[in-house]
């Protein structure tokens, strides 16, 4: 084969044109980042690197609640009712727990109440120092992450003392709580008092909210005024 007789070489790969009209997108879907915590997602359509529409989808894991506890009894949909909200399950099962109560015109114990009161504050702590950590990782800071995270372990022992549980507790019922406080409990919750003592430094005021008041705060004007002590040994 002489030099004339070789095959022509290309000096560029073929284009990637498209021969058709109209505009070439690509629809993509961002999320779900984690299956447990929620299936919100974003449905994006893309011009290579231009973003054209973004429509959101948040997903199913949030409802079928009232559908799903058609066949349960009261009591059995506690569990179900709290999955919704995993970090915060004991204020949302209050909500439940609170309209079946108002239906049946029961009214729990004081006792009861402030039960109630103690894992809902320790649960919205818990709720905060969660998204609080969560919100490190995002900005790449890791102390960030573990100081609020490591805090948050002592509420959830606290609530696992009292509940039996460490994330999803089923302790709020119609008419008061499971069961009751343990023997010994308010000695091993005293050195998570510091959180308190942090906010008095800081000049921070406790929050008291008075629209709306949760289990024990109709009794006492606030949490922080109530003396958990005295009205437990009633």
């Amino acid at each position: 084969m002489t030099t004339t007789d070789k095959p022509a070489q290309t000096t560029g790969l073929p284009s990637m044109s498209p021969t058709e009209p109209g505009a070439q997108t690509m629809t993509l879907s961002v999320g779900p980042q984690h299956s447990g915590s929620g299936h919100m997602r974003l449905i994006v359509e893309l011009d290579g690197d231009i973003i054209i529409n973004a429509m959101p989808d948040p997903g199913y894991v949030h409802r079928g609640i009232e559908k799903i506890i058609e066949l349960r009894n009261i009591i059995r949909s506690i569990p179900v009712i709290e999955r919704p909200s995993i970090i915060d399950a004991s204020n949302l099962n209050h909500a439940w727990v609170r309209a079946i109560e108002e239906l049946q015109g029961v009214e729990p114990p004081a006792r009861g109440q402030y039960l109630r009161c103690l894992l809902n504050e320790m649960n919205r702590i818990m709720s905060h120092l969660y998204w609080l950590s969560i919100y490190g990782v995002f900005l790449g800071h890791t102390t960030m992450f573990m100081w609020p995270l490591g805090d948050r372990e002592l509420f959830i022992d606290l609530a696992e003392r009292l509940t039996g549980a460490r994330i999803t507790y089923s302790y709020l019922v119609p008419g008061g709580v499971r069961r009751d406080l343990p023997a010994g409990f308010a000695e091993e919750a005293h050195p998570e008092q510091k959180a308190s003592a942090y906010s008095r430094a800081s000049g921070l005021s406790p929050s008291a909210p008075q629209d709306q008041p949760c289990a024990g705060l109709a009794l006492t004007g606030t949490c922080g005024r109530m003396s958990p002590t005295r009205h437990m040994e009633s």
